[in-house]
């Protein structure tokens, strides 16, 4: 993407579109969650150890100060590669999940952000306060949550 000053014609920016893209996926739930919580959260989940997960960590962070920070990721080794290389980025010690039950516990901010066909987790993995971010389902055919399990503990 070519970034243009509209007084001077001169060309101000080129932008790689894929990285715009991953740094907008991760702005948005930390705006939107910065909006909406109404408590001070003290623990951070990210769902997925892909390239969109770094910007959903960095963006949350810099509008919150976790107390703790944990990545899941269906590939345990990727999590872990993840934690270490992300720890380095923000500085924060981040722990890797090799089990989604245990890294949702007691968390109160998830971001998800994977390419699964099938639900990673549900409402009942979650506890009683909690805000979600779904970023990764954009096709019909992905799930990274039980909607049966959350329409019937929300009803």
């Amino acid at each position: 993407m070519l970034v243009f000053d509209t007084d001077s014609m001169e060309l101000m920016a080129v932008i790689e579109a894929n990285r715009l893209g991953q740094v907008r996926t991760g702005a948005l739930p930390a705006m939107f969650t910065r909006e909406a919580i109404t408590w001070k959260p003290k623990v951070f989940t990210v769902i997925g150890s892909g390239f969109q997960a770094e910007t959903q960590l960095t963006a949350m962070c810099s509008v919150f100060q976790f107390e703790e920070v944990r990545v899941y990721s269906r590939h345990p080794e990727n999590a872990r590669k993840f934690a270490e290389r992300m720890s380095k980025v923000t500085g924060l010690g981040i722990e890797p999940f090799s089990d989604v039950h245990r890294a949702l516990r007691d968390t109160d901010i998830v971001n998800s952000i994977t390419d699964s066909n099938e639900a990673i987790f549900s409402r009942g993995d979650l506890p009683d306060r909690y805000i979600v971010n779904l970023a990764g389902g954009n096709l019909p055919n992905r799930r990274e949550l039980r909607l049966t399990c959350w329409r019937a503990a929300s009803s």
